[in-house]
């Protein structure tokens, strides 16, 4: 279960367990793992050993198998505590049905799934304890980067849209996802199916690589301006079909 603390990546279920008592270490399991807490107590560790290996907990078996990793995928039930709010984010509404390029569904499903290279996510699997947002060096996350951030904040303010985006509401990234969605573009930009927010996600990731790696300086109009002609481009060449 990720993120892994790097003091913790080579940890085995025996080390949460008190040699003495053959019962859970309660205080290493609050520290380490406290969302599974309730859930490990009520396990009964065995009194004889028993060989390690691993076990794939979406699978009744304990098997892993590329379908049952799809699946699960797709259902949003992989690597997640509270399974109950992952239930309620409708993910073909959100991404697998929206109108865009496939690569661009994908990269919010790795968005979502905290699958990005973030400097928040390298830091919390002890890979770049150094990184930050390339715009301000502060912890970049998804709320910050793609919602919070100043320079994300002046391309909300000059998208073409009816009613501006108030990103300070926006608590999560799948609310701002959510959001997006619901965002109603002005006429002459020829979008009508709400996913100008998805292509302006997707192009300030881009214009973000690009100051990460290229160090070619972000400008807000210039996302606005490439993410609308993608998306009416992409609109227009599916309704001609």
């Amino acid at each position: 279960m990720g993120p892994i603390p790097t003091t913790c990546q080579d940890m085995r279920v025996a080390e949460l367990i008190c040699p003495q008592s053959n019962q859970w270490d309660v205080v290493k399991i609050r520290t380490i793992l406290p969302d599974y807490e309730e859930q490990l107590l009520l396990l009964q560790p065995r009194k004889r050993g028993v060989e390690d290996k691993h076990i794939w907990l979406p699978t009744p078996s304990g098997e892993y198998s590329a379908k049952s990793r799809y699946h699960s995928a797709i259902s949003g039930t992989v690597n997640t505590p509270n399974h109950s709010s992952q239930e309620e984010f409708n993910w073909e509404k959100e991404v697998w049905n929206v109108k865009c390029l496939p690569k661009v569904k994908f990269f919010l499903w790795k968005a979502l799934r905290g699958a990005l290279p973030l400097g928040e996510n390298l830091k919390g699997r002890g890979i770049n304890l150094e990184a930050g947002c390339p715009f301000c060096g502060q912890e970049e996350s998804t709320i910050h980067l793609f919602f919070h951030y100043n320079f994300a904040q002046q391309v909300w303010t000059q998208a073409p849209v009816k009613r501006m985006l108030d990103t300070s509401l926006i608590s999560s990234f799948r609310k701002g996802i959510e959001l997006l969605s619901k965002l109603q573009c002005l006429p002459p930009t020829g979008i009508f199916d709400g996913s100008l927010g998805v292509w302006i996600i997707w192009y300030i990731w881009k214009h973000r690589n690009k100051l990460l790696f290229e160090k070619t300086v972000a400008s807000a109009p210039a996302v606005i301006s490439q993410a609308t002609a993608q998306a009416r481009e992409w609109t227009a060449s599916h309704i001609s079909l």
